[in-house]
């Protein structure tokens, strides 16, 4: 009698099949903003520690949930990392929880030199503390619906890079809440890390950005809301 769309790039596809004769009610995934939330200093301290090893400020790191596939685009980001200077380089780290990923993927990770800097902490219950740990979230997959992951990064107020597959831009406003680089293109990324990575005040907005954003937009309340009246509105 009606269908719910978790995005607008998922409505078109209703709109443009067999569905179309039914009401297309575009409805964003709500989360808990409550639980996922910005972590007071000593979390992100012990975040780091558990995880790097040390709470060096100088280490950017790089935070994503959405797992190891390779069509999560992760593996784009560490090719990106390893073009960088070296000096900015070295600093990275980039922390992917999720099942372990296949040998060939590690090879090719080593094969850039970048094994020490890429941390893999597996599946994990709560996956706060990598956001936590983490200095930018991003999610830079080849197909995406719109994404948890990207909305529970920037929950936690990351800075976030998303890739411009499916529904992911409508998560943030580029240069604004986030950035969205294109899908599966590393020089392009590599560009804009070289470009923001160095600027820690327009990170600092853009992160207080990205907590609003998800305060206002994301949060369960509005999901819940929106839900019930298209039941209502078919009832």
């Amino acid at each position: 009698d009606a269908i719910i769309a978790v995005s607008n790039y998922v409505a078109e596809l209703f709109a443009d099949s067999a569905y179309s004769c039914f009401p297309i009610h575009v409805i964003h995934h709500g989360i808990d903003v409550q639980h996922f939330a910005p972590p007071t200093r000593a979390e992100r301290s012990a975040a780091r520690q558990s995880l790097l090893g040390v709470d060096d400020p100088q280490l950017i790191v790089f935070g994503s949930t959405g797992g190891t596939d390779y069509e999560k685009g992760w593996l784009e980001l560490v090719y990106a990392v390893a073009r960088l200077p070296d000096a900015l380089r070295r600093r990275c780290r980039i922390v992917v929880a999720g099942d372990p990923p296949p040998d060939d993927i590690i090879l090719s990770i080593n094969g850039l030199q970048m094994q020490d800097q890429v941390i893999f902490p597996g599946l994990l219950d709560d996956t706060r503390p990598v956001l936590a740990a983490s200095d930018l979230g991003f999610v830079l997959s080849h197909r995406e619906a719109l994404s948890y992951a990207a909305r529970e990064s920037m929950a936690c107020g990351l800075p976030t890079i998303v890739s411009d597959a499916g529904g992911l831009p409508e998560n943030l406003e580029h240069g604004v809440s986030g950035w969205v680089t294109p899908t599966q293109d590393v020089t392009a990324l590599r560009a804009l890390l070289a470009q923001i990575l160095p600027d820690a005040a327009t990170l600092a907005t853009v992160a207080q950005h990205t907590r609003q954003r998800a305060e206002v937009l994301f949060n369960l309340s509005v999901f819940a809301n929106s839900t019930m009246n298209v039941y209502k509105d078919v009832r």
